[in-house]
C-alpha cells in the first residue's frame, strides 16, 4: 500500500508539474490577448470618434438639405394656394357680375335703347314745337288786335 501511495503521490505530482508548465504557457498568452484587446479597444475609440463626426456631418448635410427642400416645396405650395384662390375669387366675381349685376345692367342697356330709338323721334316732335309756337305767335296780334277793338 505504501508503494501505491507512493505511485499516486508520484503521478499527482507529476499531473501538477503538467498543470504548472500549462499555467505558464498561459501567461504570455494572456498576456499577448491582452495587449491585443488594449490595441483593439484604441481603434475602436479612434474610428468611433472619426465614425461620430462623420455622422455629425452627414446629419447636418440632411438637416440643411431638408430645409432647402421643405423651404422651396413650401414656396410651390403656398403660390399654388394664392393661384387656387386666385382663380376661384375671379370664378365667384364672374358669378356674382353675370348673376347680381347682369340683370340689371341688361334692363339698363334696353332702356338706354328704347331711349335712343325714342331720340330719333325728337325731330318730329321739335318740329310740331316749333309749328306751335310760330302758330301761337302769329295768331297772339290778331288775338290782340280784335280784343283791343
Amino acid at each position: 500500500m505504501a508503494n501505491l501511495r507512493e505511485a499516486l503521490i508520484v503521478e499527482a505530482l507529476g499531473d501538477i508539474a503538467v498543470l504548472l508548465e500549462r499555467l505558464e504557457a498561459i501567461v504570455p498568452a494572456l498576456a499577448s490577448t491582452s495587449d491585443a484587446v488594449l490595441s483593439a479597444a484604441n481603434s475602436l475609440t479612434t474610428r468611433s470618434a472619426d465614425a461620430e463626426s462623420r455622422f455629425t456631418a452627414f446629419t447636418q448635410h440632411a438637416v440643411t438639405h431638408l430645409s432647402e427642400h421643405l423651404a422651396h416645396r413650401s414656396e410651390e405650395l403656398a403660390r399654388a394656394a394664392v393661384e387656387t384662390e386666385a382663380q376661384a375669387l375671379h370664378a365667384t366675381a364672374r358669378k356674382i357680375l353675370q348673376e347680381e349685376l347682369g340683370p340689371p345692367v341688361q334692363r339698363l342697356a334696353r332702356s338706354l335703347n328704347d331711349s335712343a330709338h325714342r331720340r330719333l323721334h325728337w325731330p318730329s316732335v321739335v318740329v310740331g314745337a316749333v309749328t306751335a309756337v310760330a302758330a301761337s305767335a302769329a295768331a297772339w296780334p290778331g288775338a290782340f288786335y280784335l280784343l283791343t277793338r
